[in-house]
């Protein structure tokens, strides 16, 4: 997975950590086998639509020969870890004989930063993200970001003027 595909999903009191390779449930974090892992991962990242069991297999186990019972572990162990129920699924739903499908509402962000702000210009994704990270209480951060981005635009104007004083030497 590269640097571009890192995700942290939320759903309920449930974080889960792509770039760490870590689940959270509220304040602790909670042991997923990396088999289990990959797979929760893959249905947080197919949950529009029903994953099938060799879909699974094929993506997790790849040309490894393994039964469905390994299959059939994991999601037990993810079960456990998010705290789900089979009988009553809030996030992981049985499709007999067919797959799974993850059901939960999730909310997703990119190394770290909200993915609705993917369409907005980049000084106004980086001030929405500015606004929640204060409204975490992470002032030291908020502060950091705004201080980076006025570093860069004194950059940039100082490299315009550079370039400007050049061309009118050469020009003169």
């Amino acid at each position: 997975m590269n640097s571009a595909e890192k995700q942290i999903y939320r759903f309920a009191d449930v974080e889960v950590n792509t770039s760490q390779n870590c689940l959270k449930r509220g304040d602790r974090e909670e042991h997923l086998r990396q088999k289990a892992f990959s797979v929760l991962v893959h249905l947080l990242k197919q949950r529009q639509r029903l994953v099938t069991k060799e879909e699974l297999m094929e993506v997790v186990w790849k040309d490894t020969a393994v039964t469905d019972d390994a299959l059939v572990q994991c999601i037990k162990e993810i079960r456990r870890s998010i705290g789900d129920d089979s009988h009553h699924p809030q996030f992981i739903k049985t499709i007999p004989k067919s797959g799974y499908r993850f059901i939960g509402a999730v909310e997703e962000s990119k190394n770290g930063f909200s993915a609705d702000t993917d369409d907005l210009p980049l000084e106004k994704s980086v001030e929405t993200n500015v606004e929640k990270v204060v409204e975490k209480g992470d002032f030291d951060a908020a502060f950091s970001i705004r201080e980076l981005i006025a570093g860069r635009k004194v950059f940039f104007t100082i490299f315009l003027v550079v370039i400007a004083v050049a061309l009118f030497g050469i020009l003169t």
